[in-house]
């Protein structure tokens, strides 16, 4: 069994247990099956149907005794005209026949068991079949003995012979039915050792059969049992990481056979593992530890070279400042000077135009002075027409007045010349007309008269206004004459101090050519040291960051060896759970 696979063996121990429980399975279930037809055509189509019929029969032979008796007790004048004394024959006819059919029903189903018709026995010997021909006996004399339909010639005596004969007949059906009862009592109890003697027939081999493959099914389970017991132990024994347990030596071919000689392998791979392990974390510890001190002191210098490479930077980058603000100073200097030459430039030629400017406005002066005598004459002019437009005013004035009564005494006229012409009646029409055209005209007159009325009070204010406006054109005439006559001095006094700014226009020029060709000495030394200053404190941030990348990366170099010695450490532990 050593080299047997497992499979094997486990379906050595399961599949004839199985094909032993499907046939003992379907032997029962076949002789069951069996003994339940037996069964069935004992007691439904047999035990049932016979005693059906029989009960069947004693019903129907009890009631055809009970009309047989209503018959004996109707009076003498009732005839079998009579539809009670009918009624009465009918049923027992019908139930007679009945009886002797269901009788007969329950014979021919007992015919057919040999041993319900003649072996089974009542308690006075009685068989089935016996007992069937006193039935027909006592039947047939019931039926002989009293006659419903002739009840009338029949006497009390023959009633009483019929109702012997009856409770015969009606105890052979009743021994009839208890032959059948006992009978099916006596075959229950041969199928039931029929049964019994089936199973015992079935379950012996089956519980032999079973005894053996349990016997099988334990020596296999031992085997398995064993050898996975042994591996067992071996895992828990290596699961505390000893190592020092020899391995087993194994001569099956099994799968636990072939597990537990991979287990011896790998046993001593696991070995040779560790003590790899063991002898390279030992080493690497070594090596980490060189490490350590080698980071550390270039750890050390590297924050000395980023203290010097700071101060480097600082420095440079406060150098880079001073010049980049000597250097914009310079340049604002320029541009002061390049604005001095370009205002004194503007100067001489502001000079040079207020010359020009001057001498035109002494001619300007002159001809304005000469224009406001002019003004003044043509003024004084106005001043007399509007003079003259007041006086021409008031005489218009006076017309509109004289105009203004002429309307009225027009109007009133035409007034008059209109009441005489109606008077006149017929003859006075035409004169009507040109007194009413009078009055229109007057009406007309009185109108432009209002106009001209208010065109001359608006032609009297505006004169009044000119006369106003005028005296204040008297006073600015007279104004702008003392005006002149100041611009005039003033204009000799800028020709004066022109004179004056020309010549300090000429010493500035002189100064600023001077202070161009040292700009331009100055521009360029700071340039030069602007981009000096520029590239060392370009130098200086650049030391910095590789000073700052080499820190972290000595900083993340210390952090690995860090790690490094916790995994030895860690590696080291559990090298040494081992025990080789």
């Amino acid at each position: 069994m050593k080299n047997v696979p497992i499979k094997v063996k486990m379906l050595i121990a399961i599949i004839p247990m199985f094909i032993l429980t499907t046939l003992a399975t379907l032997a029962m279930s076949f002789t069951m099956n069996t003994y339940f037809n037996k069964s069935e055509d004992l007691y439904f189509e047999k035990l049932y149907k016979i005693n059906s019929s029989l009960i069947n029969a004693d019903r129907d032979f009890y009631q055809a005794f009970l009309a047989s008796t209503q018959q004996s007790h109707l009076k003498d004048s009732e005839t079998l005209s009579d539809v009670n004394a009918q009624k009465n024959v009918e049923t027992y006819n019908e139930n007679a026949q009945q009886v002797l059919d269901n009788v007969h029903a329950a014979v021919e189903i007992a015919k057919t068991n040999e041993s319900l018709w003649t072996e089974t026995k009542s308690e006075d010997g009685a068989t089935f079949s016996s007992v069937y021909d006193d039935f027909e006996k006592n039947y047939a004399e019931w039926k002989k003995a009293y006659d419903p339909s002739k009840y009338i010639e029949l006497t009390l005596n023959d009633f009483d012979n019929s109702e012997i004969a009856f409770k015969a007949a009606r105890k052979n059906i009743d021994t009839l039915e208890g032959l059948t009862e006992t009978w099916a009592e006596d075959e229950n109890k041969r199928l039931e050792k029929g049964m019994g003697t089936a199973i015992m027939t079935v379950a012996l081999p089956v519980t032999g059969i079973s005894i053996i493959l349990i016997i099988m099914a334990v020596i296999i389970v031992n085997s398995v049992g064993n050898g996975v017991k042994g591996v067992t132990e071996d895992l828990r024994v290596l699961a505390t990481n000893d190592l020092t347990r020899e391995a087993p030596i194994v001569d099956g071919n099994d799968e636990i056979g072939v597990m537990r000689r991979a287990f011896a392998n790998m046993q001593g791979n696991l070995i040779g593992i560790v003590q790899i392990l063991k002898d390279t974390s030992e080493g690497l510890s070594e090596a980490c530890e060189v490490m350590d001190t080698d980071t550390k002191g270039t750890s050390e210098s590297m924050i000395n070279i980023n203290k010097a490479s700071a101060d480097l930077a600082h420095a440079a980058t406060s150098q880079a400042e001073n010049v980049e603000a000597i250097s914009g100073n310079v340049y604002d200097l320029s541009q002061i000077i390049e604005r001095s030459a370009r205002t004194a430039e503007s100067l001489s030629s502001a000079s040079r135009d207020i010359n020009s400017v001057i001498k035109t406005g002494n001619g300007t002066v002159e001809e304005l002075t000469n224009i406001n005598l002019d003004s003044k004459r043509e003024f004084e002019g106005i001043f007399a027409a509007i003079d003259t437009i007041q006086e021409s005013a008031d005489k218009i004035g006076e017309a509109s007045s004289l105009i203004s009564g002429i309307a009225a005494q027009t109007n009133l006229l035409s007034l008059n010349a209109s009441i005489e012409a109606a008077r006149a009646g017929e003859a006075g029409k035409g004169f009507a007309v040109v007194a009413d055209e009078i009055r229109k005209l007057s009406d007309a007159s009185a109108e432009n008269v209002q106009i001209i009325n208010k065109l001359l009070d608006e032609l009297q204010a505006s004169t009044r206004g000119a006369t106003e406006k005028s005296d204040a054109v008297k006073r600015f005439v007279k104004l702008q004459n003392e005006s002149v006559d100041k611009t005039r001095d003033s204009f000799a006094d800028i020709v004066t101090s022109i004179n004056a700014v020309d010549q300090a226009v000429s010493e500035i020029d002189s100064i600023n050519s001077e202070l161009e060709t040292k700009m331009s000495v100055i521009t360029d030394k700071v340039s030069e040291l602007s981009a000096i200053s520029e590239e060392n404190a370009a130098t200086a941030e650049e030391l910095a960051a590789t000073s700052d990348v080499v820190e972290e990366n000595v900083h993340e170099l210390s952090n690995t060896q860090n790690k490094v010695n916790d995994s030895v450490d860690e590696l080291l532990g559990i090298v040494n759970t081992f025990t080789v």
